[in-house]
């Protein structure tokens, strides 16, 4: 395979990596925000608000962690030009499964007590975890947009940047739920 195709940095990887720096800077701020209402509360979480289920949202950072190693697989694959479908759609499946629990896990927090109303608490939680789950959301859909073009692959060079650059989304993705477990869930 012809190595200049990673020398150049195509328009599609610098648009993405702006994204991305961006999101970094949205959820940093969002997260200091988070951080320092923890820390000038005298208690935190509040003590009315039940606490968060820590072990199903740890076995859904292992599913989230594990889509990512298989789009990883599935980017390796592409880049030395084998058609592995399989690997992205694990990843699909395994992205969608923490959705799935992402979603029941809401329903059950909702029905205990918490919610957005009941305090800065319970505000940031929702916007932290939905603002994540929409962009595993959009992640997904970005996988789906390459599982489409893995069959009609004519311009190799193409496909792979654009695997490359959704890459660097999903990863983002991916590490950044572990980090709002620790805040969130642990801290």
């Amino acid at each position: 395979m012809d190595t200049t195709i990673n020398k150049k940095i195509p328009g599609i990887s610098i648009a993405f990596a702006i994204i991305i720096i961006t999101e970094i800077m949205f959820f940093g701020g969002l997260i200091s925000a988070y951080v320092i209402a923890n820390a000038r509360a005298a208690t935190w979480p509040p003590l009315d608000q039940p606490r968060l289920p820590q072990y199903i949202t740890l076995l859904n950072i292992l599913i989230l962690l594990f889509s990512g190693l298989f789009f990883y697989l599935f980017e390796k694959q592409a880049k030395s030009g084998q058609n592995k479908k399989k690997l992205i759609l694990i990843s699909i499946g395994l992205a969608s499964i923490f959705l799935i629990i992402q979603g029941s896990e809401w329903i059950n927090l909702i029905n205990f007590g918490i919610q957005s109303s009941t305090g800065l608490y319970a505000s940031y939680f929702y916007s932290l975890i939905a603002l994540h789950g929409i962009h595993v959301l959009v992640g997904i859909s970005l996988l789906f947009i390459l599982l489409t073009k893995v069959s009609n692959k004519q311009n190799i060079i193409e496909f792979i940047n654009t695997t490359s650059a959704f890459g660097m989304f999903w990863y983002f993705v991916v590490l950044l739920w572990p980090i709002l477990y620790f805040l969130l869930y642990l801290y």
